[in-house]
């Protein structure tokens, strides 16, 4: 269909801004959901550690955390020949996460802190994946970061397995979300004797990122894991597709 055609490339861009519509006036109107997923093996696993600096000063902190993750980062680069990638980053600079306390304050002092975030790349091998997290942990690592963390929408795991580039897969299930919104429209149109004229909006949502980039107390989720899963052998990206078309008479 022609119409088909003409949407595809308003489709596709709006797949990098989910959430986005683009609506006319309101006239008679048909409105139809389209949605499709698209599968794919894994291409690279995520094991995620984190190592804390504490102390009385920040300067001994930052040194200790730094020397800890030095620590980790050659301990795993030694044993494992299989990483493609080591990333450290701050994920915390500033006071020490106590939790809440009640109207006294806190027990004690409060005191620096400052919290690193190492994440190894590596093929997406389970067996693989958890010696190089006991490694790590050896090497005086931990699984837990700071609890902000658990408020974004990022997944949580020490391990995690995704796609390198999910492009291809994105635009696959944006196609096949536009396609089934197209039939259904028609489909629905034709019951009441009536045909599909043009679009008047579409609206588009995916999963893992269907709100963007999700934000917990000022901090942005983690695009490297947009469709991170703890599956080994399979990542689904969905789409929906909201479409509303023009009804038109025979």
């Amino acid at each position: 269909m022609k119409t088909t055609t003409i949407l595809s490339g308003v489709v596709l861009a709006m797949c990098a801004q989910p959430q986005v519509c683009c609506a006319e006036e309101t006239r008679n109107t048909i409105t139809v959901t389209g949605t499709a997923t698209a599968e794919r093996k894994p291409d690279v696993a995520y094991v995620t550690v984190f190592v804390k600096g504490q102390g009385f000063l920040m300067v001994d902190v930052a040194k200790t955390a730094g020397e800890k993750a030095d620590a980790v980062v050659k301990a795993i680069r030694e044993k494992h020949s299989e990483i493609k990638s080591v990333e450290v980053v701050d994920v915390e600079v500033g006071q020490k996460d106590e939790g809440y306390w009640g109207s006294e304050g806190p027990g004690e002092p409060l005191r620096p802190e400052i919290v690193k975030r190492v994440r190894v790349a590596i093929p997406p091998t389970p067996a693989l994946a958890y010696e190089l997290t006991d490694t790590a942990i050896r090497a005086g690592a931990v699984m837990t970061g700071p609890s902000w963390l658990r408020y974004t929408d990022e997944p949580s795991g020490v391990v995690l397995y995704g796609l390198v580039d999910a492009t291809a897969a994105e635009e696959e299930a944006c196609k096949a979300a536009l396609a089934n919104a197209m039939e259904e429209a028609i489909k629905t149109a034709s019951l009441v004797g009536r045909k599909v004229g043009e679009v008047l909006s579409i609206c588009g949502s995916g999963t893992v990122d269907s709100c963007g980039i999700v934000q917990a107390m000022g901090r942005e989720a983690d695009k490297t894991l947009k469709h991170a899963g703890f599956n080994p052998d399979k990542i689904e990206i969905s789409r929906s597709l909201t479409l509303a078309f023009e009804l038109l008479a025979r």
